[in-house]
C-alpha cells in the first residue's frame, strides 16, 4: 500500500498489527506525532519485490491544485449511508477481525453488535463464538 500511494503520489500512512488502533486514531486526530516511514531492512526478502530495490525512477508530473470552486449540493449527497444501527455481513471465516469489530463496537458503548453474520460457503450452517464484552454471543 506504502508503494502504491507513492507511485500514484497519494500522501498515505500505512500500519501494520503492531500498531495499536487507538495509536493510529490519535495520530489521526493530531493529538500523536505520526512516525517516519521505515526504510526496507537490508537483510529480509525485500529484494525479492519490485518495489524493494533503490531504482531510478522518471520525474513525476506536476499535480495541478484543487480548484476552490463551491460544488452544488444535490439531495443524493446528503444521504447517509451509515449510521449507529449498520450492521456487516462478513465474508470468510474473520474470526479475529470479527472479534475486533465487536471489541470496538462495546468500547463504543454501541446497543448492539454491528456484525450480523459471517458467510463462509466452506462448511454448513453453524454459529461461531465471540465476546460482547463479557458476555459469549453466537454470530450465525
Amino acid at each position: 500500500m506504502r508503494e502504491v500511494g507513492k507511485t500514484l503520489g497519494i500522501p498515505v500512512h500505512v500500519f501494520g498489527n503492531e500498531t495499536h488502533m487507538t495509536a493510529i486514531v490519535s495520530m489521526a486526530l493530531g493529538k500523536r506525532p505520526i512516525p517516519k516511514e521505515p526504510t526496507a531492512e537490508s537483510h529480509t526478502a525485500n529484494f525479492l519485490l519490485p518495489g524493494g530495490q533503490n531504482t531510478a525512477q522518471s520525474p513525476r508530473p506536476e499535480r495541478k491544485k484543487p480548484t476552490t470552486e463551491q460544488v452544488p449540493v444535490t439531495s443524493k449527497s446528503l444521504e447517509q449511508l451509515f449510521h449507529k444501527g449498520t450492521k456487516a455481513v462478513i465474508w470468510g471465516m474473520q474470526t479475529r477481525a470479527v472479534q475486533g469489530m465487536l471489541d470496538f463496537d462495546f468500547v463504543c458503548s454501541r446497543s448492539e453488535p454491528s456484525v450480523a453474520a459471517m458467510v463462509y460457503p466452506f462448511t454448513g450452517d453453524h454459529k461461531q463464538k465471540f465476546y460482547w464484552g463479557h458476555k459469549e454471543i453466537l454470530v450465525p
